[in-house]
This record gives structure tokens, sequence and C-alpha cells, in this order.
């Protein structure tokens, strides 16, 4: 089976200064390539498209379509409405999805979603979670996306 090839980085985009919403992405997106995974990040469409609404939500739901991994970040201290609804236009097209948290207190809240690959709670932590579903892959056994192992806690749960 392949490799992942297009992450999705998504995030907050609109009630941050342009520098938290591009900077975790633009580092992160350094890691990924150095594993050989390119990214796609929203808030460089929104320069590229120069334009808002629809053109925007058009070009991200294509990216999403074309990703194989979908990244969310909520660490920020901040609202991500467009955030929320791509994850789950990416668990419904069977995405991996990796969500990174700020905390372990997050956790109670985010064990309520269900087909969420993994929550994590660093970018290093997505980083070590990627080359795992790879070795998996590579072992041919496939990816059980209903069984999550949350971090720091050894704690799973199974939404099947």
């Amino acid at each position: 089976m392949p490799k992942f090839q297009l992450a999705y980085l998504a995030g907050p985009v609109d009630l941050i200064s342009e520098k938290e919403s591009k900077f975790w992405r633009e580092n992160l997106s350094s890691d990924l390539s150095k594993q050989n995974i390119s990214s796609y990040s929203p808030p460089h469409a929104f320069t590229l498209a120069n334009s808002e609404g629809e053109k925007i939500m058009e070009i991200n739901w294509k990216a999403i379509e074309q990703c194989d991994l979908f990244i969310l970040n909520l660490t920020q201290d901040t609202l991500t409405i467009g955030g929320i609804r791509e994850l789950q236009k990416a668990i419904d097209w069977g995405k991996h999805t990796i969500i990174i948290i700020k905390s372990e207190s997050m956790q109670k809240h985010i064990v309520y979603l269900s087909d969420v690959t993994a929550v994590v709670t660093s970018t290093d932590a997505v980083l070590e979670h990627v080359k795992y579903l790879e070795l998996e892959r590579d072992r041919g056994e496939g990816i059980d996306r209903t069984c999550v192992k949350l971090p720091e806690t050894g704690m799973e749960r199974s939404t099947s």
C-alpha cells in the first residue's frame, strides 16, 4: 500500500493573526516533507484564491478529497468553525484523521468524536503516529480507523 502523500492541515484561520495561522502549519509541513509527505495549508489558499467564501470552500473541499491524511490543530485558544466542518468531511470520506489537542484535559471532549484515527498533544506525536500508520500499511494489515489510542493514557475506545 502506498505511503501517505498529502496531508491537509486544518485549524483556526479567521480569528487569529496570519502569523499564528501559518506558523504551526509551516513547521509541521517542513517536518512532514522530511517523510516525503506534501501538505496543503488553507490560509495559503486564501491568499492564492484572492477571494472569499464559496471559492475558498471549493478549493478546500477539493484538497480534502485529494488528501490521504487530515490533521486538525485545536491547540489555539480560538474557535475554528471551518476546521470542524472539514474534520467531518474528512471522516465521511474515509480519511485518516489526527487531532492535536492542547492538553489531556480536553480528551474527555474529543473521545465523543467517532471515527477519528488518533488524538495527540503535540506535533511530534503527529509525526510518530504517521510513522506508525505507515508501518501498519507496509505490513499489509490495514488500519482500523475506529480504534483510537488516547495520548499519555494508553486508554482505547472503539466505535465499532
